[in-house]
């Protein structure tokens, strides 16, 4: 009876804990946000021929992003659009494509202040810290992945490099939620 008393109270103090933890999660996340401060986030940009914009913080409600740029182009890479990034993310992001030596990049998307799904985690995109690509080269996630081609060695090369760049690196291999994009960030290591 005794054990069973304990059983039952140990279920309910971690079903009650668990609960709890995407709203720690939340709170504590921002506090391991690393970027360069303002200075040294230009200089380093201007160094890497990326043009982009300074933003400065930005916060809406639990998300935030330090040192937040708006990237128009990389020197080398052309990208389907703009996109918003803590200052860190985007110079790694250059990094990343000045190794795969990437050209063309299609993407869905960096900030965007959101929980991953039925989760109640903040998705590292309400941080500046991912961003999800659909393409590179002309070699499409949703449909050269996993295939014996050219255009599939190109998306398992770049995932591939991308492990020396972010914390998570998640593929259609990872989930069917990511069957047509890669999602590079500088998470905590939480998954998707």
């Amino acid at each position: 009876m005794k054990k069973l008393f304990v059983i039952i109270a140990l279920v309910l103090f971690f079903g009650y804990a668990f609960k709890f933890l995407p709203f720690i999660y939340n709170e504590v996340r921002p506090l391991f946000l690393y970027s360069l401060n303002k200075n040294e986030c230009v200089d380093s940009l201007n160094e890497m021929k990326i043009q982009f914009k300074y933003l400065g913080d930005i916060k809406n409600n639990q998300c935030i992003i330090k040192n937040a740029v708006r990237i128009n182009h990389y020197p080398n890479t052309k990208m389907s659009s703009p996109i918003t990034m803590s200052c860190t993310a985007a110079k790694n992001l250059g990094n990343y494509f000045t190794l795969i030596k990437a050209k063309n990049v299609v993407h869905y998307g960096t900030y965007n202040c959101r929980q991953i799904r039925r989760s109640g985690y903040i998705s590292e995109h309400g941080f500046g810290t991912a961003i999800d690509i659909a393409s590179i080269d002309g070699a499409s996630v949703q449909k050269d992945w996993n295939k014996e081609t050219q255009k599939g060695f190109i998306l398992k090369e770049a995932s591939k490099a991308a492990r020396n760049f972010y914390t998570n690196v998640i593929t259609p291999d990872t989930n069917s939620a990511h069957y047509d994009h890669l999602h590079l960030d500088n998470g905590l290591g939480l998954r998707y």
